[in-house]
């Protein structure tokens, strides 16, 4: 399972939720991947957001003592903020792993507005 959110701070909220989440389809692991803070502040219009690093290095001190939790860097490292298609493709093809995207349900009005590539978010993950 890949979960993409800015985590801006993680809560234990996004972590216990994630392993519900996990362990109700029988999943092994779920991946977190934060996104950019340029996009927090600009695309989500949030005035304030930690820095890439310090989200970063948050949630790897949580996963640290979760076996079941890994952490991505992809956005962060990215040269642009990529769509959340692009890195669920990205992470599907470097980890070999069958993917399912999980996010909260105050983003389902989004994928019809905010969102692009849904379709194939929908199709293949």
């Amino acid at each position: 399972m890949v979960l993409p959110r800015p985590f801006n701070p993680p809560t234990r909220a996004h972590i216990e939720l994630a392993d519900y989440a996990r362990r109700s389809v029988g999943f092994d692991y779920v991946i977190f991947v934060p996104t950019k803070k340029v996009y927090i502040r600009e695309d989500q219009g949030k005035d304030f957001a930690f820095d890439d690093q310090t989200r970063l290095d948050m949630l790897g001190r949580i996963a640290s003592s979760k076996e079941w939790m890994q952490v991505s860097d992809y956005e962060i490292c990215a040269g642009k903020q990529p769509r959340t298609y692009e890195t669920l493709c990205r992470l599907k093809e470097t980890t070999g792993m069958e993917l399912k995207l999980l996010f909260g349900s105050d983003k389902l009005e989004e994928l019809q507005t905010g969102w692009k590539y849904v379709d194939g978010i929908m199709r293949e993950f």
